[in-house]
């Protein structure tokens, strides 16, 4: 799955994020503007491996990330 001509691997959490965000908003993924507008996707594949946790809005809905794990609050 690619986002904006990007590779994207289906195990990621960025993956999650726009499978999840694309079901929500009941429309392709190709759909949704690119998630690096609304945050670093590099820093947040680093943070999905780490203990830490993360918060941020993408397509007006709130995402947590923690431990590697994808929460979207609708």
């Amino acid at each position: 799955m690619g986002q904006g001509g990007s590779q994207i691997r289906e195990n990621s959490v960025i993956h999650e994020i726009i499978k999840e965000v694309s079901d929500l908003e009941n429309c392709d993924y190709t759909e949704l503007p690119p998630l690096h507008d609304s945050i670093d996707t590099d820093a947040l594949e680093r943070v999905a491996t780490s203990h830490a946790t993360i918060h941020f809005t993408y397509c007006g809905y709130k995402v947590t990330v923690k431990n590697g794990n994808v929460i979207i609050d609708t």
